[in-house]
């Protein structure tokens, strides 16, 4: 049977195509009761730039997807969405929370998993979950120009680099200069004058990170922290930010491959289910 998962988010949408042995099984509890069951067979991961008509976009990925592995649409059993996009894919089936499709993708890849932090270009949530797929807590960080992407694009750019280098020059900083306070927004400014006092670009680069990291930290401290921390979405592809996470945290941070595709992964995981708990406790982040 062929499940797809298509997760559409603020800067891309994400599909995964995935072939199950048999319909109607629910594999984040038989794989945490009994980790020989077989593993859902991937076929497919595809993405494109989630642009401004998203409904649009999203049907292109699904086609697109499928054709790629010669399927019809009628191939395919069960189509779920999530993202906080996802209610704009007409043609899927059901619509799934992304805490609850990310809960679904990450025990398939780290099973010890109790919290997830998923950071992506419009700030970021924590999702502390049980390991047979419910979703026990969730908080969320959403804010105008303090959003993480914002001042993630914006600082490389006052640096005159790309993300990618900004990155690899933070992780060559030997100094600290950001001052842990989680309620208080490091912005652009913050950046300017750190250049202006001639800091080293790569310090510079390390307090952009630092500075995110805490921002998270503040999400966490709504929910609590429990070990196994994942960490999903793109953010969690760039080793600076994810190396101040793990200093700022004090955990040994489980980063599951391909991360940015989780959340889709995880709509496939659950369509193969049929059904799964949708229930959250939400709690807000403490906006600035």
């Amino acid at each position: 049977m062929i499940v797809l998962g298509i997760d559409i988010g603020s800067r891309y949408t994400h599909v995964y195509v995935m072939e199950i042995a048999k319909p109607k099984v629910d594999y984040v509890v038989e794989q945490i009761s009994d980790p020989n069951t077989p593993t859902p067979k991937g076929l497919l991961k595809y993405a494109l730039p989630t642009g401004t008509n998203k409904s649009e976009v999203a049907e292109q990925a699904f086609k697109e997807a499928i054709k790629q592995v010669n399927l019809k649409r009628s191939d395919v059993a069960r189509i779920w969405a999530t993202g906080r996009y996802g209610k704009l894919a007409l043609f899927a089936d059901h619509f799934i929370p992304d805490a609850v499709a990310n809960t679904h993708g990450v025990l398939l890849k780290v099973r010890t998993a109790k919290t997830i932090i998923d950071v992506g270009a419009k700030g970021c949530r924590v999702i502390k979950i049980s390991q047979d797929g419910r979703v026990l807590g969730l908080a969320v960080y959403e804010q105008g120009s303090a959003e993480i992407g914002m001042l993630h694009e914006q600082s490389a750019k006052l640096l005159g680099m790309t993300v990618q280098e900004m990155s690899d020059s933070a992780l060559k900083s030997k100094k600290a200069i950001f001052k842990d306070n989680r309620y208080r927004i490091f912005d652009r400014s913050d950046v300017i004058s750190l250049v202006h006092q001639n800091v080293p670009e790569e310090d510079i680069a390390r307090a952009v990170y630092d500075a995110i990291a805490a921002k998270v930290m503040s999400v966490v401290d709504e929910v609590g922290l429990e070990d196994d921390v994942a960490i999903v979405g793109g953010m969690a592809r760039n080793a600076a930010f994810v190396q101040a996470l793990k200093q700022v945290t004090g955990k040994d941070i489980k980063e599951p491959h391909n991360p940015e595709f989780v959340c889709a992964f995880g709509a496939a995981v659950a369509a193969a289910a049929g059904t799964v708990d949708e229930k959250i406790r939400t709690k807000n982040a403490r906006e600035d």
